[in-house]
This record gives C-alpha cells, structure tokens and sequence, in this order.
C-alpha cells in the first residue's frame, strides 16, 4: 500500500524542472539544513490545485503551502532549504493553428500571464512575487551559496535579481525580441560581493543590490569597426588562479567569434584581444603566475605568453600547440608546465617550447 501511494504522489507531482539524485522529485538536498530533513518534498496535486510539503519515507502531507488556480512547475529549493521557488500558469493551451495552416504545438505554451513566487517555507509566506508577459517562464534559478541572494531567469532572456533580506529585486537583463532557454553562466564572487553573469556581455554586479560595478565586452579579430575590434556575442567566461584576471570567449564552432578577450579584473577598459584562428576553445586556464594562457580544442591544447603579445592583433597567435584529446583531463602544475591525464598515462608539456618533457 505504501509503495502504491508513493507511486500517485510522482505522478501528482506534474512538470518538475529539478529532479534530485537520490530518486526523490524536488527534495530538499541539504543533510543539515536547519529548516526540513532530505526526506521532505514538494507536492503539486493537479486535482486539488494544492501544494504540500510531504515526508518521502511515510507519505504523510507534513505542510501545507499554498493553493493556486493554474498549473504549477516546481522549480528548486535554496541551498539551506528555507526557500522554494515556483511557477504557476496555464500548462495545456489547445494547440494553435498558424496563418499557413500548421500547427503549433509548444511544450509549455503558458495561455495566461505566468506567475513567479518564493516561498519562506518556515512561514508559507511568499516572499517574492513576479508577474508579467511570457516571457516570464522560469528557464533557471541560481541561489547565491548563503541563500540569501537569487538570479532568476526567465524565457527570452529576462534575468531578475532579488534580496532575501531587503526584499528587493533588480532586472539585470531583458531581451524581449530574443526566445530561448540558454542559461546564463551565473558565479557568486563572494570575497568581492559581486555576481557575475553573461547576458550579451560580462557583468559584475553588486551581490547586495543588483547594480552594475562593471562590465566586459568580448571582441572578435575578424569583425571590425573603423579598423577596431568589434564587440560580439554573449561570451563564456573564467578567471586567473588568483582572480585577478578574465577571459571571454565563444565555445561553440558555429558561433563565429575567432577571438579571446583577456581583462585585469580591476580594469574593464583594458581589453587584450587574442587571434585563435577559430572558436574560442573549451577549457581555458592561466598559469599560476598568469603569464600564460592555455586553451584546448579538440586536437590541441593552445597556448599564448600573454607578457610577450605582437602590436597586431592578427598575429597574436600561439606560441605553442600540445597535441591533446578532447575530454582528457589537463592543467598547470607549476608557471611553465601542463599535466595531461590521457587514458593510464600522465604526459607533461612545456608550454613555451611545446616539447614533452620528464
């Protein structure tokens, strides 16, 4: 009988945009967290438009949340599990039939305008509430690591910043002719108090309030502007050892950006544009001393002495290429050699002269 109820309980649940390791659907994942055991999930019934907080190991309902009108999409908890993120609108819109007679048929076509809450599950209270066009479907929400803080994202690229503890919220992004489900590169740089995020640029913005500090723009070589560097695309990003350095780059071969954009944090307005005779790699990492920067490919793991640049652009090209195999595992062991973990063996390069060494 148990097995039967826990079996409607999952098929209740509706659409789960979070679905947990250990089998259960939307539990809170943290051992110690001070507000609800890893045995607790949410619980959207269809039928009664209700949702529960319910002890996974007896069945029993242990809270009741809230009740709604429309469907409902469960999207996270926050990291300590005192927040828990939803998404309410209309889940099956009869299908709609285009001007040349086809027929559209969207996998989550909201009818009416969907709505965001977080809940402060100690309390039942919503704490955040978001309303607006379709655009506002959640794609993704990421939680600052004290779960005080959130980044949450939304259909044609709409990004909301929100405060748990001032309840204050700032839009960071909005691209309201562009439609897609991309997630942005979000990273909480807490020793600073800033996030980072990559909708059409870099940004670093305030962790307390949203505002923009500063912002990084990737550049292409082969796309210019009166004889400059053109600014293109929303860029990927990573950070030097001792995070005083970025770089941006585009990872996708059909993104056609052949360049890579180093910055000292501290000064957005300096801008080293890098030639990499294609996209902009995978993996990118600094030497310890930042002096040079590698980045692999498929078949190469690139190599650039970022102290010793040409004046052009064009021919700021590699100083080394080691062979290297997609998926391999690699990085730097000390300022001027690279470890490469492929298959049984342990290879190791010297990334200025690109010979394999002992």
């Amino acid at each position: 009988m148990r097995h039967l109820f826990l079996l409607l309980c999952v098929c209740l649940i509706g659409v789960a945009s979070v679905s947990a390791e250990d089998g259960i659907p939307d539990n809170c994942e943290n051992p110690n967290s001070p507000y609800v055991s890893t045995n607790t999930f949410a619980r959207y019934s269809n039928s009664t438009k209700q949702l529960w907080l319910v002890d996974w190991s007896t069945g029993d309902q242990i809270q009741f949340v809230d009740q709604f009108e429309d469907d409902l999409r469960i999207i996270n908890w926050s990291p300590d599990c005192r927040y828990l993120v939803v998404n309410e609108g209309v889940l099956n819109r009869p299908p709609a039939t285009n001007e040349d007679g086809s027929v559209d048929r969207v996998f989550w076509p909201w009818h009416s305008d969907p709505q965001i809450y977080v809940y402060d599950i100690t309390t039942n209270e919503r704490v955040y509430t978001g309303i607006g066009p379709t655009s506002w479907r959640i794609t993704f929400v990421e939680w600052s690591p004290d779960s005080r803080r959130a980044v949450i994202s939304t259909r044609r690229f709409r990004s909301i910043f929100w405060n748990a503890d001032t309840g204050g919220m700032q839009e960071i992004a909005f691209y309201p002719y562009s439609e897609g489900t991309a997630q942005s590169q979000v990273y909480w740089d807490m020793a600073r108090g800033w996030i980072w995020t990559n909708w059409g640029s870099v940004y670093a913005l305030d962790i307390n309030t949203g505002a923009e500090i500063n912002r990084y723009q990737h550049f292409s070589a082969s796309r210019t502007w009166n004889g400059s560097p053109s600014h293109v695309g929303s860029p990927s990003y990573a950070f030097s050892p001792d995070a005083s350095y970025i770089v941006l780059y585009s990872q996708f071969t059909d993104v056609q950006v052949p360049g890579i954009t180093v910055y000292p944090i501290n000064q957005p307005d300096h801008a080293t544009v890098l030639n990499d005779e294609g996209n902009g790699g995978r993996i990118h990492q600094f030497s310890q001393d930042n002096r040079y920067l590698a980045v692999s490919g498929t078949e190469a793991i690139r190599v650039w002495d970022l102290q010793n640049l040409p004046d052009t652009i064009q021919d700021r090209l590699p100083i080394t290429r080691i062979p290297y195999v997609r998926g391999n595992e690699w990085y730097f062991i000390d300022a001027t050699t690279i470890e490469i973990h492929a298959g049984n063996s342990i290879q190791h390069w010297n990334v200025s002269t690109g010979e394999q060494v002992q």
